[in-house]
């Protein structure tokens, strides 16, 4: 299949804190249509690579292509993330708003 019709194209994703190692060289397509699952133990790397995925982390090596583009603050605006603990400022709602908004 085409770079440009994949979803989502992972290739030779790394990332490491302080010199260990902590995803490593991973490469992984999504196709759609269809629905995908990312499953594993507490500590497999789930919330780093969808970090990742999100442009919220810089990956060591690699590339991350959705919808045949490069993943950039364009694309990054265009998605969602739902953490499992959300963070919200001790402010208003439109405050918060606001400051997600600028950022």
């Amino acid at each position: 299949m085409p770079d440009s019709l994949l979803p989502l194209k992972v290739s030779g994703l790394s990332f490491s804190v302080k010199r260990k190692p902590l995803l490593s060289k991973l490469d992984l397509e999504i196709k759609s249509p269809g629905i995908s699952v990312i499953l594993g133990p507490n500590g497999a790397g789930k919330s780093l690579l969808v970090r990742l995925l999100h442009g919220l982390l810089k990956p060591d090596q690699g590339q991350i292509i959705w919808n045949g583009r490069m993943l950039d603050l364009s694309i990054r605006k265009q998605q969602a993330m739902v953490f499992q603990k959300p963070v919200l400022l001790r402010r208003s709602v439109e405050a918060n708003i606001k400051f997600v908004l600028k950022n």
